[in-house]
């Protein structure tokens, strides 16, 4: 655990701040598919992100919140093989 602006954060919190948005996103679109992600930071370096208005990302979350409900029974639960 780490603390960043007085808020305890764990690695996925973390990777959130540092690798942006895009690169959680195609990383879970690899790893779990049929997932429906909504990118709303750009990684340009280890230490910067763009980050897309306030307005546009809230509009974009909406949109990917329903067509992930509307999505939802393709997605499957992932299993770890042993």
């Amino acid at each position: 655990m780490m603390w960043t602006d007085d808020i305890e954060v764990g690695e996925l919190g973390f990777n959130a701040y540092v690798a942006g948005d895009d690169c959680a996103c195609r990383e879970t679109e690899v790893l779990i598919p049929h997932v429906t992600t909504a990118a709303v930071k750009q990684s340009l370096t280890r230490s910067e992100v763009r980050t897309m208005h306030p307005k546009k990302a809230h509009q974009l979350l909406q949109e990917r919140t329903v067509r992930a409900i509307e999505n939802r029974e393709n997605v499957k639960p992932q299993q770890i093989r042993s």
